[in-house]
């Protein structure tokens, strides 16, 4: 029996897409923590959660969400330290800020180890666990 392949092609394109984190990469640079997210190094990738969370205590430091599905980001540069909660600037689209609600700032503590959560498109997220040190300390 002859059976047509373009329904077999787009069932494993689906479940390939679906399985596909987006790219993450985390490193502190003296006191800036950059959360880098570019595709192949250069582009922009989609975005349509963020999230920090404290290991030990388990609470969610930070967290964005794209308004319009999904947003396009290279990376977010935090510092170690007290942050302004404000989402970054998207290449495309917009972020809003679920965590913390109502406060103006977050913090990065060094010492402690936080998880950093990116999904991309519909997929699963991309983790990466990070202890950040003193600046005078960092590479």
């Amino acid at each position: 029996m002859n059976m047509p392949r373009l329904p077999f092609f787009s069932l494993a394109c689906l479940c390939f897409l679906s399985c596909v984190r987006p790219p993450l990469s985390v490193r502190q640079e003296g006191g800036s923590v950059i959360i880098d997210v570019a595709t192949l190094g250069e582009y922009s990738s989609a975005v349509q959660r963020l999230r920090i969370t404290d290991q030990t205590t388990k609470e969610i430091v930070w967290e964005i969400l794209a308004s319009t599905g999904t947003a396009r980001l290279w990376k977010v540069e935090l510092s170690l330290g007290v942050n302004p909660s404000d989402p970054p600037r998207a290449v495309v689209g917009t972020f809003g800020v679920v965590l913390p609600k109502d406060v103006g700032t977050f913090e990065l503590k060094s010492g402690v180890e936080y998880k950093i959560e990116v999904w991309g498109e519909g997929s699963r997220p991309a983790k990466e666990i990070v202890t950040l040190v003193p600046a005078d300390q960092s590479p």
